[in-house]
This record gives C-alpha cells, sequence and structure tokens, in this order.
C-alpha cells in the first residue's frame, strides 16, 4: 500500500513507503547480511513501528537507538519516523555513563538494541528506567513480550507471518526528526534538533551539486548515529535509490563492498581515503563517480593522490548542526590548493555562507573570521538549551563556531574549528596551517597541534606525529631534538617562530573519534594536558 501525498503545505513526506509503491522490487538497501528492496523495507519497518506503538510509543516520543551499521539501525529510524516519534541514536562506543548523560538529556522514552546485547547493558537498565515513562522490552518476533529490562529490541530478520501495519502519523516538514549529538571534541553535551523538512530539504541540495541518478549506490562507511551516516540514509529514500553497509569503516571492508557491488558514489574521512589507498591498486571502481570527503581536513598530499590515481573526490565542509554539507566541490574539480590553508569549496544550492567579525560584521573576502550558514537543513535549535540555541541561531544564521574565509567568487576555506584556535601573544594561530607544513614532510604522514599553557605567552604550540615509519611505541621528543631529521629547521622555514611546535610527541596513530576525525580531546591527553587546557 502506498501512503497518500501530504496535505497542501505539508513538505515532508515519508519517502521509504512511497518508494514501496513507486519502486518496490528496487533495492533500498545493501548489507553484508543481505539486501533489502522497498517494499521488504517498509513492511518490515511497519512490523516494528506497530509493536513499538502497541507498547506506548507515541507522535513526539523519543526512540533510542544503539545499533552497530546494519539493517537494524536503518529500521529502527524508520519505525520511529512511521510513528512520528524522534529518532536518537546512540554512539555505540559509549560507556555506560556516557550513555546515561544522554539518555538524561533526551529523555528518551524506549531505548532499542539488539536482544544479545541485554546482558552487556545490564547497567543501563536503572538510568533509563528513570527516565522511561514505562520501562519494558519490545519484540517485534514471535518473543513474549518482558517488561524486566528497560530496552526495546526487534529482530533482524523478516517475520514469517502476515506483516502488521501501523497507521502512519503523518509527519510535517516542521515535525521534529532526529536528536543528533554533536561530534565535536570539546565542550557541554548537546543535542542538534533536526526536523524532517530540514533533512529532506538538504537532501535535495546534495543532489543538486552532486547528481543524483536511478540507479545510484551509496556507500556508508560512517557511523549512523552520526550526521554523515544518517544524511545518506535521507539522501538515497528520498531519492529512490540504494544505500549500501560496508561491515565496518576499516579500509579492507570498505574495499570489499566496492568490489561486491557497483557503488556510484561513497562518503569517506581522510583516515579512510588515506588507507583504502593504501591497499586499492590501480585506478577506482569504474562506476564510482563521487567520493565525499569530510568530516576533518584533508591535507595537499592526499588530494593529489586521490586525482593522479582518478578518484573522483569532492571536497566537504559540515556539520551536524547544518545538516550535513555546507560547502561541497564539485567531483570532476581538481581542488584549489593554492592558498595553502583549506580547499576552496563553493556553498551548496539554496545556502548562504558570510564571514563575520566578532561583532557580527560581514568582512570583505580574503579576511578570516566566523563562519555564519544560512540555508536548508539548519537546526531549530539544542535540546533543552535555550541559551546554547540562542548563541548558535541569530535571525535564522547559524553561528557555525568555524573560522574561515571566502574567496572573491564566494568559495570557502576553512581555516580552523572554533575551539581549535590557538592564541600566542595576540596572535592567532590556525591549526590546519601549522598541520599542514607538518605533514608536507617527507617523513610525517600525519600531525595534530594543540594549545599548551605558556606562563609569558598565554599559549603556545605542542604537536603530535605520526611518521611515515610507524613506531611501536609512543616516544615524547623534547626540542632542540630533532625527530624526524630536520624537522624544526623544516619547520621554521615554512612558519613565523610564534607558530611553530615547542614539543613534539611521536605516536603510531592519532586517537580518533567515533566518525574517523582526529580528537583533539584525545591529542591533549596524550599529551598530559587537560582536556580543557587551551
Amino acid at each position: 500500500m502506498v501512503d497518500p501525498l501530504p496535505a497542501a503545505g505539508s513538505a515532508a513526506t515519508l519517502p521509504l513507503w512511497q518508494n514501496a509503491g513507486w519502486r518496490p522490487s528496487h533495492h533500498a538497501l545493501l548489507t553484508a547480511d543481505g539486501a533489502w528492496t522497498y517494499r521488504e523495507m517498509a513492511d518490515a519497518a511497519d512490523r516494528w513501528a506497530a509493536a513499538l506503538a502497541a507498547a506506548g510509543l507515541r507522535r513526539g516520543d523519543v526512540l533510542g537507538s544503539l545499533f552497530e551499521n546494519g539493517s537494524e539501525a536503518v529500521l529502527a529510524l524508520q519505525s520511529a519516523w512511521r510513528l512520528g516519534a524522534v529518532i536518537c541514536p546512540f554512539n555505540t562506543r559509549l560507556s555506560p555513563v556516557e550513555l546515561r548523560q544522554q539518555c538524561r538529556l533526551v529523555n528518551p522514552r524506549m531505548l532499542l538494541t539488539q536482544s544479545q546485547r541485554t546482558a552487556d547493558l545490564d547497567p543501563l537498565s536503572a538510568p533509563v528506567s528513570g527516565l522511561t515513562a514505562r520501562p519494558l522490552t519490545v519484540m517485534a518476533g514471535d518473543r513474549p513480550a518482558a517488561d524486566t529490562i528497560a530496552m526495546c529490541w526487534a529482530p533482524l530478520a523478516p517475520a514469517t507471518t502476515a506483516p502488521l501495519r501501523a497507521e502512519p502519523a503523518g509527519v510535517t516538514a516542521d515535525d521534529r526528526a532526529a536528536l543528533l549529538f554533536t561530534s565535536g571534541t570539546s565542550g557541554r553535551l548537546k543535542a542538534a534538533i533536526l526536523t524532517h523538512g530540514g533533512l529532506q530539504s538538504h537532501a535535495a541540495a546534495s543532489a543538486l551539486r552532486l547528481g543524483c541518478l536511478p540507479d545510484d549506490i551509496w556507500l556508508a562507511p560512517l557511523p549512523l548515529f552520526h550526521v554523515g551516516g544518517l544524511a545518506i540514509i535521507v539522501r538515497s529514500t528520498l531519492a529512490g535509490t540504494t544505500m549500501a553497509l560496508s561491515r565496518s569503516g576499516r579500509a579492507p571492508d570498505i574495499a570489499e563492498a566496492l568490489e561486491q557491488w557497483p557503488v556510484t558514489l561513497v562518503s569517506l574521512v581522510p583516515t579512510q581515503l588515506r588507507m583504502l589507498l593504501e591497499i586499492w591498486p590501480g585506478p577506482p571502481p569504474r562506476r564510482l563517480r563521487t567520493v565525499l570527503l569530510g568530516g576533518a581536513a584533508a591535507d595537499d598530499d592526499l588530494l593529489r593522490a586521490a586525482r593522479q590515481r582518478g578518484w573522483p573526490v569532492a571536497v566537504t565542509y559540515g556539520l551536524t548542526e547544518a545538516g550535513s554539507q555546507v560547502a561541497t566541490t564539485w567531483p570532476d574539480a581538481d581542488p584549489d590548493l593554492s592558498e595553502g590553508v583549506g580547499v576552496a569549496a563553493p556553498p551548496l544550492p539554496l545556502t548562504q555562507i558570510e564571514i563575520r567579525d566578532g561583532q557580527g560584521q560581514c568582512l570583505p573576502a580574503g579576511q578570516i573570521g566566523d563562519i555564519w550558514v544560512r540555508g536548508p537543513g539548519l537546526m531549530v535549535g539544542y535540546l533543552n538549551d535555550p541559551a546554547a540555541s540562542a548563541e548558535a541561531l541569530v535571525a535564522g544564521w547559524l553561528r557555525t563556531g568555524d573560522l574561515g574565509r571566502l574567496d572573491l567568487d564566494g568559495r570557502l576555506r576553512v581555516a580552523a574549528r572554533r575551539d581549535d584556535l590557538i592564541v600566542s601573544g595576540g596572535e592567532n594561530i590556525y591549526p590546519a596551517e601549522v598541520e599542514a607544513v607538518l605533514a608536507s614532510h617527507p617523513d610525517i604522514q600525519e600531525a595534530c597541534v594543540v594549545a599548551a599553557p605558556d606562563p609569558v605567552w598565554g599559549h603556545m604550540v605542542w604537536a603530535a606525529i605520526v611518521p611515515t615509519l610507524l613506531y611501536s611505541d609512543a616516544v615524547t621528543v623534547e626540542l632542540p631534538q630533532t625527530l624526524p631529521s630536520g624537522l624544526d629547521a623544516w619547520v621554521a622555514e615554512r612558519l613565523a617562530a610564534y607558530k611553530r611546535p615547542r614539543r613534539y610527541l611521536v605516536l603510531a596513530s592519532l586517537p580518533r573519534t567515533a566518525s574517523g576525525k582526529v580528537s583533539r580531546t584525545g591529542v591533549r591527553q596524550a599529551l598530559g594536558l587537560d582536556a580543557g587546557d587551551g
């Protein structure tokens, strides 16, 4: 059964059920464990939604989801939206303490997870039950329901009995769709509120930039509990195309997925692309037309290597609060690396970018300042945090907290995240610039710089580096010693004295978040700094 079109003025639909009628046998999802057509996915999501509704989930409730990448994560989202509930996907790497903190903020009515994790997550039952109206376990199969643990569970395999159909809630564009925790590596806990209309209009804008073909297959190695992964679900179902999930975000599993399926688009973070290039011989798969590269700054050498080998990289800048992409290059365009800081990326269609000073006044092209964004997909605020919402959203504009500049033609170059800015002796130091110089050294693979307190200058630069020849153990090296050979002289030739790192830590790899970004908090901790230092 195909859902009716929404009433006039209601800009949102539930595309999964529309495409179950329009493209019933077309693949909606490919996983290592099997494929799902649009009809199969819609029927399964209906069964999940019917079970959740019977258990008490209602329109506007928050449904927590704790799944690794797989069909369960997609079905949890779709079943929540079927009922007009709000999905809140939790990071699967969270400790019980961290999950308790996040649950207290979003107050989920239910938490959906795999049954085999029940024993592992027993400590969560107390904090979650303290927040839910009725602690219980939901089972969408033929097992009896229980009310002893405050989490829901539903099976992966489609039921063999006649499918249940949940009564569609008829969501509107302004209805809340998702709560996503911001992925910054510092600061207090915040959950961005994204709407159905915002997510769908943002997906349409992304399609205008990257293109959309009927047989597209978009591979998602990114976690679905981050905006980069969730956005792929929305883009694919809105277009009636196919989403594919690799077994993990590791390079061998990404390579396996690229070999198994005729993937046309893939979303990667720089670390994933670098490792993929190391194990992938020759040119990219013939059908691959876009590698959407974001989540962290990509160094020039990586972009040049990918371009030389024929990988169609589209560099993107985005953030959770903006619904994902803000500025994105075309995949067939050579990255403009002429300015030394950041790739020049034009704003997404329907998106405006301004660079402003600390008083909110617009700055001319070429000057670095705060990045402000207006366009589709912006969050409506942070959950239960009016002060932070008012600080971030001003007259329809989002203050990203990041620093950048606009070229004369309006393309954005990102200089640094606001929290990453280092101020020494009144001089601004942009980590991206220092890291680019370090990474350009032939013996350095990756680098991350952070602020360390200094009694005279306020702050100084400390750096963690990963040599091209990896070390098995971490070794701290104090200047004026040089490791790798000539590094200090190399940096001195390329940076002003106040920008040069005063301490180095050699690591086998940089610490990263679940989404693959370098964790500056982790780097600070490795350097012996408190998370709040700098």
